[in-house]
């Protein structure tokens, strides 16, 4: 994991210039991730379009799970929850999230095409 998403994610800073925490990504005690927009977008195919999602005020909870192998990469999961959005001169809540079916289609798929395979038999 690099060092940008450390700080992102968890909060770390830099450590002192000079001292014991030197060259160290040192953990902020006070830090909270704040929320944040969200968009994912699916890889289209010939067979199938890409979607994209969005939602706009999404809850992270990023944690660090399972052993650090020699790679040094431990296990990161992000859960997102949906958090309302409201309207600030009415009150009422506001839709957040969208989808975009059929985003478009690519011809990088790698696959082939049964219909013209031709059968021995």
């Amino acid at each position: 994991m690099s060092k940008e998403a450390y700080m992102f994610f968890f909060g770390f800073k830099e450590g002192a210039a000079s001292g014991a925490d030197k060259d160290y990504l040192v953990e902020d005690p006070k830090f909270k991730l704040q929320n944040h927009a969200v968009q994912i977008t699916t890889k289209g195919t010939d067979e199938f379009p890409s979607h994209i999602f969005e939602w706009a005020n999404m809850k992270l909870v990023v944690t660090k799970s399972g052993s650090i192998g020699k790679s040094g990469f431990p296990n990161i999961n992000i859960e997102c929850t949906k958090q309302a959005v409201f309207d600030v001169v009415t009150g009422e809540e506001m839709p957040s999230a969208r989808h975009k079916p059929n985003a478009g289609s690519t011809s990088s798929n790698t696959g082939h095409d049964h219909s013209t395979v031709s059968k021995n038999s």
